[in-house]
């Protein structure tokens, strides 16, 4: 089939309007996923996966594509801090040995806040906590080293249903920062611009895209004409010698 036949409909949130309904093609996501996982995330076959993440959201789809690297999916269906067992997830990635464990800053900041001590488990398998969904404070990046393992990186990440992708984080070659993302991922063109479209450097801005990305939306499912789907990415700033697309979230670009 070609590159960018169809593959599937992602929802956003909605927190900046209606959900929109994304379509994404096959080569492009397959593509970003391959990158993502098989670079960034250095998943290979042995490797073991454990993410938290609900199926509606675009992390459910970045966890099935691990299978492309070899790496096994660990799931798990219910609450990550129940009552009775509030290390659940921590308990599952001892037992299977996971490599990688993905969470929320949510999810950790609960643990710092109630005590519970991960290390408790053998975690020894951990290589790296990745991390997205909001912005990970300054102040996890001292409670994984302490409470998950001292040689374990903590990999903050920002990416978007957009782009069922990431467009900054860490690779195993960066180094971390608390409180900052270590480096666009390869292949994205990141800046961040103030209110009039120019980049700004140690300020706060609007994080965009200036160039194309392989898993950038086909278009906008029931928008026929692309009204829809120009108004999001393309409205707020002029389009200059290729494609800027604007995430919904203020950045500090460094």
């Amino acid at each position: 089939m070609p590159f960018d036949h169809p593959l599937w409909v992602v929802f956003s949130s909605g927190t900046t309007g209606l959900p929109k309904g994304i379509v994404h093609g096959h080569g492009g996501v397959l593509l970003e996923h391959l990158k993502t996982l098989g670079l960034h995330s250095d998943l290979g076959s042995g490797d073991r996966l454990l993410w938290y993440t609900t199926t509606h959201w675009m992390m459910w789809n970045l966890v099935a594509s691990a299978l492309l690297t070899g790496a096994t999916t660990c799931t798990y269906d219910g609450s990550p801090a129940p009552l009775a067992r509030p290390d659940v997830l921590w308990d599952l990635a001892a037992r299977h040995r996971v490599t990688l464990f993905g969470t929320s800053p949510q999810h950790l900041l609960g643990m710092a806040k109630f005590g519970i001590d991960p290390s408790v488990h053998d975690l020894s398998s951990i290589l790296a906590v990745g991390c997205t969904g909001s912005a990970l404070p300054a102040s996890a990046y001292p409670w994984v080293r302490d409470h998950v393992g001292e040689r374990v990186q903590l990999a903050s990440i920002t990416g978007g249903t957009d782009v069922v992708s990431a467009f900054a984080g860490s690779a195993p070659t960066t180094p971390g920062w608390a409180g900052e993302l270590s480096a666009p991922h390869l292949g994205v063109a990141l800046a961040a611009y103030d209110d009039e479209g120019s980049p700004v450097v140690d300020r706060v801005g609007e994080l965009v895209v200036t160039r194309p990305m392989p898993s950038m939306p086909l278009y906008f499912w029931n928008d026929p004409d692309g009204t829809r789907f120009r108004d999001a990415y393309f409205s707020a700033y002029p389009v200059c010698g290729g494609t800027t697309t604007r995430s919904r979230s203020p950045v500090m670009a460094r």
